[in-house]
């Protein structure tokens, strides 16, 4: 299943927050969406996923079946279907969505919370659990790296430990499409790690279409398969890592001044932070002295 995002537009009330956002995502591929704080970035996954409805066009295409009902008023004539017909059953096959602001209110243990996952794959929620759904759940849970947690409170879990067993929710819920909003936020550099190998494999071979917003270029950098820059609600650049992390993007978009080359270390680029740009320690040319 792909996604395409046709010249979306959002606004909160007369303040415009996103510009003619264009992108389309392909098979076994990670898109990182990169930029400072307020441009826009969190508010295009929630339009995305229509959380908030913008203007243009949000659609999906080479679908398999059973992701929409029968007779579904989201089908196009062409083969895609649009995102803001889909009922919410047909939303959740489609995509699957870990917010940064993720919490939750009621003792759930881990293992029903990842379970909540499965409601628009089985009719079993609200009765006794069927063995595939439990086999998928508790196989999220391993995949995050946080079965042994399984029976725990949620609401006694550190950050980290929640924001994993949201991970595993999102994997349970078998969407083709994964959008992530500050996917490593609480986690330790090690699960950091964990959890960056583990998209990168969902990706690689298992043919997920990941949409991530970040705000660790680092990661970025060595995980991604290609980079939305965002300033100001605009797309600055586009297109595969390696030809949009440069040196001066990183100035323009970040202010900050990086050492970025490939290391065969990791198979890829690397960036390295050496601290904040200043045009006045740099030469005519905008190399630094």
């Amino acid at each position: 299943m792909d996604l395409i995002v046709d010249n979306l537009n959002f606004s909160y009330g007369d303040k415009k927050v996103l510009h003619d956002i264009v992108f389309k995502s392909d098979a076994g591929e990670v898109i990182g969406i990169l930029g400072q704080n307020g441009c826009g970035k969190t508010t295009l996954l929630k339009c995305i996923n229509r959380l908030l409805v913008p203007e243009g066009d949000v659609s999906v295409c080479n679908f398999g079946e059973g992701v929409l009902e029968p007779h579904s008023k989201a089908a196009n004539d062409d083969g895609t279907a649009s995102v803001d017909r889909m009922v919410p059953k047909e939303l959740a096959r489609s995509m699957a969505v870990v917010a940064q602001n993720a919490y939750s209110t009621f003792p759930y243990t881990a293992f029903d919370a990842v379970m909540m996952g499965r409601y628009s794959r089985s009719s079993s929620i609200g009765s006794v659990a069927k063995e595939d759904d439990i086999r998928i759940c508790t196989d999220s849970l391993e995949k995050a790296g946080v079965l042994h947690l399984a029976h725990r409170n949620v609401m006694e879990l550190s950050g980290g430990e929640f924001r994993r067993v949201m991970i595993a929710r999102a994997l349970a819920q078998q969407s083709e499409i994964l959008l992530l909003d500050e996917p490593t936020l609480h986690l330790d550099v090690s699960h950091q790690f964990d959890l960056m190998d583990l998209i990168r494999d969902l990706s690689s071979n298992m043919g997920k279409r990941v949409i991530m917003v970040t705000h660790d270029m680092v990661f970025a950098a060595r995980y991604c398969d290609r980079v939305i820059l965002l300033k100001d609600g605009h797309i600055v650049a586009s297109g595969r890592t390696e030809d949009v992390m440069t040196v001066q993007n990183m100035r323009d978009i970040f202010d900050v001044e990086t050492d970025i080359r490939y290391d065969e270390r990791i198979g890829g680029i690397n960036i390295e932070l050496l601290g904040r740009y200043r045009k006045e320690d740099c030469d005519g040319s905008g190399t630094s002295k």
